[in-house]
């Protein structure tokens, strides 16, 4: 499922980590979490400077 979201989705400061599926109200959720790619540096969505690596 990684490789789908990578090819899909291209988020170069997160890598794919769990993926349950969730099955609350009528119909089946994927949930997916995020994390922080070691090393990358975010960009504020406010004023567009790059944070401190983490």
């Amino acid at each position: 499922m990684p490789t789908i979201l990578c090819r899909r989705e291209k988020h170069k400061s997160f890598v794919y980590g769990e993926m349950p599926l969730a099955e609350t109200g009528s119909e089946p959720r994927l949930l997916i979490r995020m994390k922080l790619r070691r090393g990358s540096r975010l960009v504020c969505s406010e004023c567009g400077r790059r944070g401190p690596g983490v």
